[in-house]
């Protein structure tokens, strides 16, 4: 289970998803960057009004991210 599990979005981790879709950057490796499941991330980038890359398999390094 993610480390964010459960946990309320705060005004900065919502700020920092929508720096990362506008960055381009995939569901996936936002879920990873963030400690949260890869639907927890698309649920709230929908209800943000935000759209990610689709998604990729992750490389070694966005592994070692999470």
């Amino acid at each position: 289970m993610p480390q964010n599990s459960n946990q309320v979005w705060t005004r900065e981790q919502e700020q920092q998803l929508r720096d990362w879709a506008s960055a381009g950057i995939s569901a996936t490796l936002a879920a990873a960057k963030s400690k949260r499941s890869r639907s927890a991330v698309i649920s709230k980038g929908q209800r943000l009004g935000l759209k990610f890359m689709q998604p990729k398999r992750l490389t070694r390094e966005d592994k070692a991210i999470r």
